[in-house]
């Protein structure tokens, strides 16, 4: 009769700690327990009441459908992007405003931006950037960034957020001086530069974005002012 007693205690104390693994995950204790012997062969039925601990909080995972604990919503982001096009307004005083400057620039490029929403600085997120176009004298401007930017989010008219930036660029493309009197460039040459670039982007619900830059007239790069914009899509 020891024996048996002593084997039924075991059972109850296996099946309680499977219950116990297997069961809800949620902090618990067991208030009351109760088991019945049904007969001689040492069959055992295990009822168990389980309720939430007093004064402890309850937590319970989210699972899918095959019982694995869903990811919680990251606030960290990054995203690969295609930049694409590239339009401009050139701004320079004097009869040199008659220059045909380019202003449509067939620009193809690629970046990687990264964005963290928990971050307690005021850049909050930082880009990499590759971009290849035609510059403002129709030949090849070729253009690799590190950028760091603020980002604000926003739910307006189907404009997500608005980054602004800083970017530090390494830049190859030509300069020239214009005559001031003919309008006729002068000086017409390669350049290699390291430049800071400021610039405005705006992101739509939809995976499209715009980039905006304002550069001024710089002494002794360039006699002109220019506003440049492009589209690009988060991928």
């Amino acid at each position: 009769m020891v024996l048996e007693r002593s084997i039924y205690i075991s059972q109850f104390v296996l099946l309680s700690g499977l219950a116990l693994f297997i069961g809800n995950p949620a902090v618990a204790e067991v208030d009351s327990e109760e088991f019945e012997l049904l007969d001689d062969s040492g069959s055992v039925t295990l009822a168990e009441s389980i309720e939430p601990k007093d004064n402890i909080d309850v937590v319970i995972n989210a699972a899918d459908k095959d019982g694995e604990a869903l990811d919680e919503p990251l606030v960290e982001e990054g995203v690969y992007q295609i930049k694409f096009g590239g339009w401009s307004d050139h701004y320079i005083s004097g009869n040199a405003s008659n220059y045909d400057f380019n202003e449509s620039h067939e620009g193809l490029g690629f970046a990687y931006s990264y964005y963290d929403e928990t971050s307690e600085r005021f850049f909050n997120g930082y880009n990499y950037e590759f971009w290849y176009m035609k510059d403002s004298f129709y030949k090849d401007n070729i253009q690799a960034s590190y950028g760091i930017f603020h980002r604000k989010l926003l739910d307006n008219w189907g404009v997500k957020s608005i980054d602004v930036g800083i970017n530090f660029a390494a830049i190859s493309r030509s300069t020239a001086d214009i005559d001031t009197n003919t309008a006729e460039l002068k000086n017409h040459e390669r350049l290699h530069t390291l430049m800071l670039i400021p610039s405005l982007s705006v992101y739509t619900k939809y995976k499209f974005h715009l980039d905006f830059v304002f550069l001024p007239a710089i002494p002794n790069v360039s006699d002109y002012s220019v506003l440049f914009f492009r589209a690009g899509f988060n991928l």
